[in-house]
Formats: structure tokens, C-alpha cells, sequence
């Protein structure tokens, strides 16, 4: 019997105990509520980001310069309606019609004035928030006449063949041109537009390909175009080593005196594609020694390749130098 008295009584200290911590705990959450409701209840300045969007570019002209993005406004009010922007509930925005803003003719400039925005600001932020300050307060706009111009595309690419595999052709561009829209300074340098690089490994077969344009290089020139893409066309064909000797003809002999050569053929060796080697043929190749050039401190003379089919490919020629002997013609 004593002992359940005992417990009884311990039992009940502790609830004592606990039910004045409880006590306590509500009292302090409810000073700390009327505290924060008392303070929020005064008036307070901050300063917000206001995001900042644009519209309605000036006909026929292009900005050049990048705009601010968002602008810095202080503002005032009771602090009930500051805590919402604080804690990021909130984030007031404007829209700036770029139309509205007049061009100074003698630099293409035009300005914004960002207090002009007030009331659209204001008008976001409730009627509760009153704007102190905009900052910057202006802002230059630096504009240039758009134009457009046919521009050359040149394709990038990093190509590697198979075994005896070469481009038997030129590689055809479709299209070759294309017309650009932009910036009347950057237009007035531009010579060439690139694609995106291309990489192929181990071609062997004619192929046509669509490549994208480099967007990143037109993006960064503020230049648009409405073509996207453009073809490329591999041809494609195997290759083999053929050599044919020709003789080697003498120009500008000197006046009065007869040149010898040795040897007076050349060798030529080249690739050529299997589908046009039965199209070869001595005439389609002339070498020459130019005698103007000859100089008695050397005793040998180039030989020059004057003519060779343009779709043979890794030329060589053996001799490359001929030597001669020099003679007064007595005639």
C-alpha cells in the first residue's frame, strides 16, 4: 500500500511538471505571434529585383547591345506586404514596348527610361507598396538597320576515307548560298557561314547528307535565315596508283643557242579513280622546262606540270629536275 502511494505521488509531481512546460511553451508561441505581428505592423523599406522582358522591336532595326534582364527597385509598405517578395512568393515583372521609344537619328541610339514604368510597376506590386526608386534610370539601346545578303555556306567536316577510298569529285553544296537577314555591320564583313562540324569515319560508297547550319555562330551575329539545313554530295570511288611518261617540251629558249635536256621524258604518278582510268591517256598531260630560267650556278632545271585531268589526285613527278647542256646554235 505504501508503495502505490509512493508512485501516486511521483506520478503526479511529474504531471505537474509537464503541464507547466506546456504552459509555458504556449505562452512563449503566443508572445513570439503578437511580437512578429507587431513588428510586421510597421513600415519598413527593401529593395527587389523586378524581371524585366521586352517587345516590339524598331522596324527595320535590330539591337545590338544585351538589355538588363531585371532592374532594382526600392520600395516601402508595412511588412505584412514586404515578407511576400522577401521570401520569394512573389516576383514582379515588366514588360518594356520598345515601339514607344523615340530613335535619335545621328546614333541609332534610343534610351530607355525606366521611371516611366512606375505606375506599371507600382500597379504589380499593389496598391499597398509604394516605389521609391528605380535603378539604373536609363539605359542604351544600341540598334543597327537589319539587311539581308547572299551568303556562301561553307560546310565543316572531318572526314576520313577506307582503304584506296577518295572524294572523285568536288564536294557539291545544295545550296551553295543562302540569304541571311541581319545586322548591316556584321552583313558588310560576312563572307562565309558555317555548318555544324561533320565527322565521318571509313567512307567508301557516294553518299548525300543533311547537315545543319552552325546556329551558334548565327545566334551570336544576331543573323536569322529561314534555311536551316543544306545538302551536301560525296562522290565517292576507289582509287588506284597509275603512272604514264610523257616528253617534256622547251619554252622560252634563249636566243641563239639550243638547250639539251636529259632525260627529256617525265614520269608522272598519281591516283586515279577505277571508273575514269580507262579515260587516261598521254594527251590529257604536258610538262615543260621554262629555259628562261636557266642559270649557269645550277645544272639542272625544274620541270613543270602544265596540263593534267583535274579529277586525279597525289601527283608526283620523276625527275622532278632534268639536267641540260647549253649550245650556241651556229646557225
Amino acid at each position: 500500500m505504501k508503495n502505490i502511494l509512493t508512485q501516486f505521488k511521483n506520478n503526479f509531481s511529474k504531471a505537474s511538471v509537464n503541464r507547466k512546460l506546456y504552459v509555458f511553451l504556449v505562452c512563449f508561441v503566443l508572445s513570439a505571434f503578437y511580437w512578429l505581428l507587431n513588428v510586421l505592423g510597421n513600415s519598413y523599406n527593401t529593395t527587389l529585383k523586378v524581371n524585366t522582358t521586352y517587345k516590339n522591336n524598331p522596324e527595320n532595326y535590330i539591337i545590338l547591345n544585351d538589355l538588363p534582364k531585371t532592374i532594382d527597385v526600392e520600395i516601402s509598405g508595412i511588412g505584412y506586404y514586404l515578407l511576400i517578395y522577401k521570401l520569394g512568393l512573389k516576383t514582379p515583372s515588366i514588360s518594356i514596348d520598345l515601339s514607344k521609344i523615340n530613335i535619335l537619328e545621328s546614333n541609332k541610339q534610343k534610351v530607355i527610361y525606366f521611371n516611366e514604368f512606375e505606375s506599371t510597376i507600382e500597379n504589380q506590386l499593389g496598391n499597398k507598396i509604394e516605389l521609391e526608386s528605380i535603378y539604373p534610370l536609363s539605359y542604351n539601346v544600341i540598334l543597327d538597320e537589319i539587311t539581308e545578303k547572299l551568303i556562301k555556306v561553307i560546310p565543316l567536316m572531318n572526314i576520313s576515307f577506307g582503304s584506296q577510298y577518295q572524294l572523285s569529285d568536288t564536294i557539291k553544296v545544295v545550296p551553295n548560298f543562302i540569304k541571311i537577314t541581319g545586322p548591316k555591320i556584321v552583313l558588310d564583313t560576312l563572307k562565309k557561314v558555317p555548318s555544324v562540324l561533320l565527322k565521318l569515319n571509313n567512307i567508301e560508297s557516294s553518299q548525300q547528307i543533311e547537315v545543319d547550319l552552325n546556329n551558334q555562330f548565327l545566334k551570336s551575329r544576331k543573323l536569322t535565315t529561314e534555311t536551316k539545313s543544306i545538302q551536301l554530295q560525296l562522290q565517292v570511288d576507289r582509287f588506284t596508283e597509275y603512272n604514264i611518261k610523257i616528253p617534256i617540251k622547251k619554252i622560252n629558249l634563249p636566243e641563239n643557242m639550243d638547250v639539251t635536256i636529259f632525260p627529256n621524258q617525265v614520269e608522272i604518278k598519281f591516283m586515279v579513280s577505277l571508273s575514269k582510268l580507262s579515260t587516261i591517256n598521254e594527251f590529257d598531260f604536258s610538262a615543260s622546262v621554262d629555259c628562261s630560267s636557266i642559270n649557269s650556278q645550277f645544272k639542272k632545271i625544274k620541270v613543270n606540270l602544265d596540263k593534267y585531268p583535274t579529277h586525279i589526285k597525289s601527283i608526283s613527278l620523276k625527275p622532278a629536275n632534268v639536267e641540260y647542256v647549253l649550245r650556241r646554235n651556229e646557225n
